[in-house]
C-alpha cells in the first residue's frame, strides 16, 4: 500500500486531527439518526431538558448526550448519579463508574443549571478523551516494540490510524467502558513493555496471558455459557460478529506459526548481525508478540462458544496485536512472507475491505 512519507512528519499532529474528524463524523450519523429506537429510557429521564427556554448550546448537548446514552451507558451514568442499588448493576465497574461522579462533582461545583444528564455529558467526555489518549499510547507501543526507523514509524502510525476507525465505533465515545478499558490496556502493555524487552533474552522468555481476564470476568452476560448462545435466533449476531472473531483468530495464530510472529520484523533486523542489540530487540518484539496474542486468541474463542458473541466488536478495542497486524499487512501488501511456507501476505485488497468493513461497522 503507497504510504505519503509526509504523513510522518508530524505523525502526533496528524492522528489527533485524523481522531477529530473521525469523531465528528459519528457524532454527526449519531445525531442524525432518526427517532429513538426501542429504548425509551433515556429519552423518558431527560424529558425536561427538552424545555425550549433553555439555551441551543444546551438544548443540542442534552440531545447529543440522550443519543448516545443507551443501554449500558445508562447503567454507568445512574450509578454515578446515585450509587449502586441493585445487585445487577455490580457488574458494571465501580472505577469507571466512580470516575465519571468525581468529575460531576467538580463540575457541579461550576455550574450545573443547565444540564439534566450532567452525568451522560462527563461519560461522553471521558470517553472521546480515553481514546485519544489510547490512540497515542498505541502509536508509543507500537514504536517501542519494533527496532526504530522509518518502517517501523509508519507501522505505528498505520496501526494507530486503525484504532480511531476501531469497529466499536460509537462505544468508544459513549459513556461505556470500552474506551476507558482500551487506554488502561495500551497503558499496561507499553508500561509491560520496558520490562520485558529490557530483561529479554533468547529462548529464556515466557507467555504471559496478562489480564484479559479483568475486564471479561467484570461483564458476566445472563443466559451464556458453553453453546448457550448457539440458537437459531442468534445466527444474525454471529454473522454480525464473524468478521471480527475471523480477524483476531488469524493474526494472533500467525503469532504462532513458523517465523511468522517474525514476519513484521524481517524488514528491520534480516540486515543486522544476529548479536546486534537491534537484532535482540526485533526478536524480542517478535516474543512480546506472541505474549500478546494468546489473551486476544482466549477472548476470540470464548465470544465464539461462551457469551455474547456480538460484543467481540466491542472489546477487541483494546488488544494490540491485530491492529499491529492488519497495519503491518497493509503496508507490506505481500513484499514480506512472499517466498516463506506460510505463504503471501494478504493482498492489499484483502486488508481494504477489513478495512472498509471497520469504518461501515463504526459509523452503523
Amino acid at each position: 500500500m503507497p504510504f505519503p512519507s509526509s504523513l510522518l512528519h508530524r505523525p502526533v499532529q496528524t492522528l489527533i486531527l485524523s481522531f477529530i474528524a473521525w469523531k465528528i463524523l459519528l457524532l454527526v450519523t449519531a445525531a442524525g439518526s432518526p427517532g429513538i429506537a426501542y429504548d425509551t429510557s433515556t429519552s423518558l429521564a431527560q424529558r425536561s431538558a427538552d424545555s425550549p427556554s433553555r439555551p441551543p448550546i444546551v438544548l443540542v448537548l442534552n440531545y447529543i448526550s440522550q443519543q448516545l446514552t443507551r443501554w449500558d451507558a445508562i447503567y454507568f451514568t445512574t450509578i454515578a448519579r446515585r450509587g449502586y442499588l441493585y445487585e445487577q448493576e455490580w457488574a458494571f465497574g465501580w472505577g469507571f463508574t466512580q470516575l465519571i461522579r468525581f468529575c460531576t462533582n467538580v463540575v457541579k461545583g461550576i455550574d450545573h443549571g443547565h444540564f439534566v444528564f450532567l452525568e451522560s455529558l462527563i461519560g461522553i467526555a471521558i470517553a472521546h478523551a480515553s481514546h485519544g489518549l489510547s490512540v497515542l499510547v498505541l502509536y508509543g507501543f507500537t514504536r517501542r516494540i519494533f527496532p526504530d526507523g522509518e518502517a517501523t514509524r509508519k507501522l505505528a502510525f498505520v496501526t494507530a490510524l486503525l484504532h480511531i476507525i476501531s469497529p466499536a465505533g460509537l462505544f468508544l465515545s459513549a459513556p461505556y467502558g470500552e474506551s476507558t478499558f482500551a487506554l488502561l490496556s495500551f497503558v499496561g502493555y507499553l508500561v509491560f513493555s520496558y520490562g520485558f524487552l529490557r530483561e529479554y533474552r533468547p529462548q529464556r522468555s515466557k507467555m504471559s496471558l496478562l489480564s484479559y481476564l479483568d475486564y471479561c470476568w467484570e461483564r458476566q452476560p445472563q443466559q451464556v455459557g458453553f453453546l448457550g448462545y448457539w440458537t437459531l435466533s442468534n445466527v444474525p449476531l454471529f454473522a454480525l460478529a464473524a468478521p471480527m472473531l475471523g480477524l483476531m483468530m488469524i493474526s494472533a495464530l500467525s503469532m504462532f506459526r513458523t517465523n511468522s510472529s517474525l514476519a513484521t520484523l524481517m524488514a528491520y533486523s534480516a540486515h543486522v548481525d544476529k548479536e546486534s542489540p537491534l537484532n535482540q530487540k526485533a526478536e524480542g518484539g517478535a516474543s512480546l508478540l506472541r505474549s500478546l496474542a494468546v489473551p486476544q486468541l482466549t477472548l476470540a474463542v470464548l465470544a465464539l462458544f461462551c457469551y455474547h458473541v456480538q460484543i467481540i466488536t466491542r472489546i477487541s478495542s483494546g488488544y494490540p496485536v491485530w491492529y499491529i497486524w492488519l497495519a503491518s499487512n497493509l503496508l507490506e501488501s505481500g513484499k514480506l512472507r512472499k517466498d516463506s511456507k506460510e505463504g503471501p501476505a494478504w493482498s492489499s485488497i484483502q486488508c481494504t475491505r477489513i478495512v472498509k468493513y471497520m469504518v461501515v461497522y463504526g459509523i452503523v
